[in-house]
């Protein structure tokens, strides 16, 4: 088995270090009128843009999926769930891989807490031990401390136009891995959006 967990808001998370130069609420209100549907992907496109102005999308991105987070577990938090999952019961293998498209460390904070090995995965050529369980970032990866490396930064799919180069990629490590183990293993997807 394997889980598959959604991206959750994250261009929602970076309103509060809007340029004060635009007004967030109208960009939304023209994105809206524009595309007569509210669309997470092109919203992502103009902030990406505005912020990649300065060369602090991806500083931006980071402060804000960590903004207000202090670093303690709570049981009744569905990660906490997830992160139990992946304790393999006795003689038997468990959670084969997670692959989620969220960006930030949450999932691997859980579990450390419950000491279960694992490798954080955003490069085709990342392999995890035997006793590891692999964690892929499919659309990026910005752990909340440590260095922003050029990989790390390089990996983030957070606009239109990285999704859509993604997708339309037959042979993207991304997609070949994510058919790959719909194709071989027991799935369970968890939306915590």
């Amino acid at each position: 088995a394997f889980l598959i967990i959604p991206a959750s808001g994250e261009s929602k998370a970076i309103e509060k270090n809007f340029p004060a130069k635009y007004n967030y609420d109208d960009v939304i209100e023209s994105i809206n009128e524009s595309t007569n549907e509210f669309s997470q992907i092109a919203l992502g496109r103009f902030i990406k843009n505005v912020f990649d102005k300065d060369n602090r999308f991806i500083k931006e991105l980071r402060h804000a999926l960590y903004l207000g987070y202090d670093r303690k577990i709570n049981v009744e938090a569905s990660l906490n769930s997830i992160a139990k999952l992946c304790d393999p019961p006795r003689g038997r293998v468990g959670i084969f891989a997670i692959v989620t498209y969220n960006y930030d460390d949450l999932l691997e904070y859980y579990l450390d807490e419950i000491n279960i090995k694992f490798y954080s995965i955003v490069q085709p050529n990342e392999i995890p031990s035997m006793n590891e369980i692999p964690i892929y970032h499919v659309h990026g990866f910005l752990p909340q401390n440590g260095t922003i490396t050029p990989e790390l930064e390089k990996s983030v799919i957070f606009g239109e136009f990285e999704y859509h180069n993604q997708y339309t990629d037959p042979y993207s490590w991304q997609n070949l891995l994510q058919l790959n183990l719909l194709r071989e293993k027991t799935v369970l997807f968890i939306g915590l959006s």
